[in-house]
């Protein structure tokens, strides 16, 4: 056991912008007071570009370069098919598996996205969520399942599917996250008084989850919510107080020498997202003389019949109510699409907040068409010229901020070659706003919910997140600037008097 204790507490997708808000208004007290005796710096405040799968990066310490994950499904070039992310496709070294000091025990909860085959000195539950479709609670070790579910009881999942929801339906899924909010502290208090650690992580879900479907809601859900212009977060409020609350119930049963961490790795903002459309948005581009009732492309009989006899709510409905291995089939089948590849130069890669693009490279993707050098380069070109074209049918802003080209992500590693060719960062207005998008070159596309989000999800992920530190190398009432996610692996390990890895990129958070 070390001497000091470490306890991080992340709030997950909280938005610093609302944190630092109500803090100074005095609605987040706990937070307000921690702030005081330790430092505070925005996270990614520099807006390095590309910020998905941010928890690979957290516990690696490497950017998406060194570990190669940007969304849980990974398009594999060699196979021409995605795959789960899993540690034979990517770098999945969580840092507390790997301490010098083998005595060291750390418990974890809810830290997602932690490979199946654990090896650690301790306890972690992860993917703790209630509403994760595609993921399900996993203790290590194993025996000790029983009990914590004692302690737990039973959850009602919040179902997330593709739609917009009824302001009842948003009622049920803010009140089940408050309740879900509730039993996390009383696990983590549990686990604090009653078991042995040195390290003690714990991801409180409630700001992501009521970020992505409450963002732009009024405070009283009772009231009219079809304007979801706005960057307000007021909807937000008692959960991120919930969050607050829990910090200061559960800091309560720490020492008062242990340092704490108190973050977000990313925030959270109005949906800016345009993928519903991008497909077709490349065809014209791709394909510009093609009518676009024509289908461009080659589903099998069973895609059609999925696609055809269900929307995408209705599917998601039926794919909650069956196993999980038979949910992730579904999806990785849907995500395929059998295409004809012959005649494919250019793809859409799955995404979470950045769209990507990827060439059907010859050599690289199984089925590759394109060769490298110059006809590689003139589709680059092609499609970044294309793609600015579109813009709002009603307003005419633009709807592309920036176009970026994998070697401009500056994310070096061994897995670099592995990131999407062409990254596409939408500009900030809310896609709900739109009823048609147009380009003076390859015409109008209708969008599919006009004056509405497709996927029914009012916010979206933003770069920046929040750091609080309190105790080693902290100096009380301070700011720090240039933190970067992959900087709280290398902290951490150094809080706990241990040896960071050699593959590490992050640095030591510290300003004394």
């Amino acid at each position: 056991m070390t001497k000091n204790k470490t306890i991080m507490i992340a709030l997950d997708a909280a938005e610093p912008t609302l944190i630092e808000k109500w803090m100074e208004e005095g609605k987040l007290p706990e937070l307000k007071k921690l702030k005081e005796l330790g430092v505070y710096g925005r996270v990614n405040e520099e807006d390095q570009k590309f910020i998905e799968l941010p928890w690979l990066s957290f516990y690696n310490g490497t950017n998406q370069g060194g570990h190669g994950g940007y969304h849980y499904f990974k398009w594999i070039s060699e196979k021409m098919k995605y795959e789960e992310i899993s540690t034979k496709n990517t770098r999945m070294s969580p840092f507390w598996y790997e301490f010098n000091d083998q005595e060291l025990k750390t418990i974890t909860v809810g830290i997602p996205f932690t490979p199946k085959d654990k090896n650690l000195n301790g306890i972690e539950i992860s993917s703790l969520e209630p509403y994760d479709r595609l993921e399900q609670i996993n203790y290590f070790p194993k025996t000790i399942k029983k009990k914590l579910d004692n302690i737990l009881g039973k959850s009602d999942n919040i179902e997330d599917i593709s739609a917009n929801l009824s302001k009842n339906e948003l009622l049920k899924i803010k009140n089940l996250t408050l309740a879900h909010n509730k039993k996390i502290k009383i696990l983590s208090t549990y686990l604090i008084e009653n078991e042995e650690w040195d390290l003690f992580m714990l991801v409180v879900s409630g700001p992501h989850r009521g970020g992505h479907r409450l963002w732009g809601k009024p405070a009283d859900l009772s009231k009219s919510f079809n304007n979801e212009q706005g960057n307000q977060g007021e909807s937000l409020l008692e959960i991120y107080q919930a969050g607050d609350k829990l910090i200061g119930e559960v800091l309560s049963k720490v020492s008062e020498e242990a340092n704490i961490i108190i973050c977000s790795l990313h925030g959270m903002g109005s949906n800016q997202d345009r993928s519903a459309v991008l497909p077709e948005m490349i065809n014209r581009i791709v394909f510009p003389d093609i009518e676009k009732e024509q289908k461009l492309e080659n589903y099998s009989f069973i895609v059609n019949l999925i696609r055809k006899i269900s929307r995408p709510d209705l599917r998601d409905k039926i794919k909650n109510r069956v196993p999980l291995f038979i949910r992730r089939w579904i999806s990785l089948y849907l995500l395929t699409n059998n295409k004809n590849w012959q005649s494919t130069p250019v793809f859409v890669i799955t995404g979470d907040y950045y769209a990507a693009i990827q060439i059907n490279l010859l050599g690289r993707e199984k089925h590759g068409i394109v060769s490298a050098g110059e006809e590689y380069e003139n589709w680059i070109k092609k499609i970044k010229l294309g793609l600015s074209t579109f813009k709002d049918g009603v307003t005419g802003e633009f709807l592309v901020a920036e176009i970026l080209e994998r070697e401009e992500l500056g994310l070096k590693g061994e897995y670099e070659d592995r990131l999407p060719d062409l990254i596409i960062n939408w500009n900030n207005a809310p896609a709900s706003q739109h009823k048609t998008i147009r380009s003076d070159i390859y015409g109008e596309i209708e969008w599919p919910t006009p004056g509405k989000n497709p996927d029914g999800r009012s916010g979206n992920h933003r770069n920046q997140g929040f750091f609080i530190g309190v105790g080693k190398g902290f100096k009380p009432g301070s700011e720090i600037k240039g933190i970067q996610i992959i900087d709280f692996a290398p902290t951490i390990i150094n809080l706990l008097d241990q040896e960071t890895p050699n593959f590490m990129d992050g640095k030591i958070i510290s300003n004394e």
